[in-house]
């Protein structure tokens, strides 16, 4: 658990780097494949593999004046592993100095089903789905736990535990090559502005 929380701690201070196009209140997206980074207790060094269950291939982030929703759609996610995590790393221009606020769902072989929280926020009430058959994961809270700002960016992480020895992680956009290269500073995170609901 330690080394997932630092790694967590790691794509967060990487959300912000970068200055992001204007978009809509839904943005859509596409990752590479087989672009998972590999992890070993032996030695930490990351080796690029192929990981269905962690694979992020595409996602979609919707954000209104009441809720923000991610949606990640995996290679197959069926065979997941013991501890499965995917974050949302959640931040905006009006308070990026204080950081980003995780959005995380876990699941594991005995709860496939899952839980969901917004790190930080006990009394924040969030809803998830993890759909097998699908290779779908969505997560959603009401935009009031963030105070609703006008634009959120959003970094994306998933994480598979195989026993004590290996993990394997994506990110989401960046993969591979941004979770080895630490001077490399493209694309970063999503940024999404904040649509009205239709009254």
């Amino acid at each position: 658990m330690k080394r997932l929380l630092a790694l967590l701690a790691v794509a967060a201070a990487c959300v912000g780097l970068l200055a992001a196009p204007a978009s809509a209140e839904r943005v859509t997206g596409r990752d590479a494949r087989a672009d998972v980074a590999r992890e070993d207790a032996d030695d930490l060094a990351m080796t690029r593999v192929r990981r269905p269950s962690v694979d992020v291939v595409r996602y979609v982030l919707r954000y209104d004046e009441r809720r923000f929703t991610a949606e990640l759609h995996l290679a197959d996610l069926r065979p997941v592993g013991r501890r499965f995590t995917v974050a949302a790393f959640l931040t905006s221009p009006s308070w990026r100095e204080s950081g980003s606020v995780p959005l995380v769902v876990t699941a594991n072989r005995a709860n496939r089903a899952g839980s969901s929280r917004l790190l930080g926020a006990p009394s924040c009430r969030t809803t998830h789905r993890i759909d097998y058959r699908r290779d779908l994961v969505r997560v959603s809270m009401p935009a009031r736990c963030l105070a609703t700002p006008r634009v959120l960016d959003v970094s994306l992480l998933t994480h598979v535990a195989v026993g004590e020895r290996a993990w394997f992680y994506d990110v989401a956009p960046g993969g591979y090559r941004r979770l080895a290269d630490e001077d490399d500073d493209e694309g970063r995170y999503i940024r999404v502005r904040r649509g009205e609901v239709s009254r």
